[in-house]
């Protein structure tokens, strides 16, 4: 169970960063406008 806890916890860090750097320039664009 432990480990697939933290197999879990580190896929959801890998997605959460990959939407933020996603969603970051669209954010960046929208402040410019």
């Amino acid at each position: 169970m432990c480990t697939t806890i933290m197999v879990l916890s580190t896929i959801a860090l890998l997605l959460r960063q990959m939407f933020v750097n996603r969603v970051k320039p669209q954010l960046k664009q929208k402040e410019h406008i």
